[in-house]
């Protein structure tokens, strides 16, 4: 008979009066299990904020402006220059930060900024885009579209015929979609931006929830060769910008490892038609773009 200790596997005591036989004799109490009616409390890992892209100094101030107790001093990148002001927003954590340049390869860059900065649990592009639908009734200058899909339109192969466009789709994480679900659950879709919001700001505008197209190419006006083709190809997409193809593809090529679900969000607002805009629908597409951000913020923290 071999005896190599004692344990004791209940929360007494042991009284050993004799010699524990065996080899490394030693007499162990593991600690007393907790009680199921006492809770086992660990630390929460602080919130990640959202992460914000814009990209004209206009659509910037918009969403800037959404913070409440004045604007934030900049941390900025000694390297390169880069700021990001960093706030809270409806008791949201928020990093907001500018693009180098426009178009799709500057905000690749952008959106690895950011993600390298900060972690964000979703990144939103946040700004104004041309309405492909605006001459539609439903539809105007003002209007916003929360877009969780971006057709990339403009690979595309040159003929003696024309231009032959070979596009692709890339969609964001599913948690993003669900955020976006229940914000649109909540305030119906579309709906009333001057409904929405405490101040009645974008009286005559409506949110929209669709598809957002990004190219690089910059329509002059009376061109709409492209225009008409995105019309054809997919009737989903409501606008079309130069930068989301580039957020889109930094999240496919290097999706969120340890810190979960990580995704994108566009809101844009309708400045023009894709045929040539005026200084006052500008104004009011990017600041009418910042209020939705602003109501979509808890949304995507998953506070409601």
């Amino acid at each position: 008979m071999i005896n190599n200790g004692v344990v004791n596997t209940g929360s007494g005591d042991v009284t050993v009066s004799g010699t524990v036989m065996g080899s490394n004799n030693t007499v162990g109490s593991p600690p007393p299990m907790p009680s199921v009616d006492v809770p086992v409390l660990h630390d929460l890992p602080a919130s990640r904020p959202i992460g914000v892209i814009t990209v004209l100094p206009e659509e910037t101030k918009a969403v800037l402006d959404l913070f409440d107790v004045g604007r934030p001093d900049p941390t900025i990148d000694a390297k390169t220059g880069v700021r990001y002001y960093e706030w809270t927003v409806r008791d949201v954590p928020v990093v907001v930060t500018r693009t180098a340049e426009r178009a799709n390869r500057s905000a690749v860059v952008a959106a690895q900024n950011l993600r390298a900065h900060c972690d964000p649990a979703t990144v939103v592009l946040v700004g104004i885009a041309a309405g492909l639908r605006v001459d539609e009734p439903g539809y105007s200058l003002g209007d916003v579209v929360v877009a969780t899909e971006i057709l990339y339109y403009d690979d595309r192969k040159l003929e003696l015929d024309g231009d032959h466009y070979r596009p692709h789709e890339l969609r964001t994480h599913v948690a993003v979609r669900n955020a976006v679900n229940a914000f649109f659950t909540e305030y119906g879709e579309p709906f009333r931006l001057s409904a929405a919001t405490p101040d009645g700001r974008g009286r005559r505008s409506r949110v929209h929830f669709g598809k957002i197209a990004s190219g690089e190419a910059v329509f002059a006006r009376g061109y709409d060769g492209a225009l008409e083709y995105i019309r054809r190809f997919d009737p989903k997409v409501l606008g079309v910008e130069t930068e989301a193809g580039g957020v889109g593809q930094e999240f496919m090529e290097h999706p969120a490892a340890e810190g979960g679900p990580s995704g994108w969000l566009v809101v844009r607002g309708f400045s023009d038609d894709g045929m040539g805009r005026s200084e006052a629908d500008r104004a009011t597409a990017c600041k009418n773009a910042a209020a939705v951000l602003e109501l979509l913020l808890p949304y995507l923290q998953g506070q409601r």
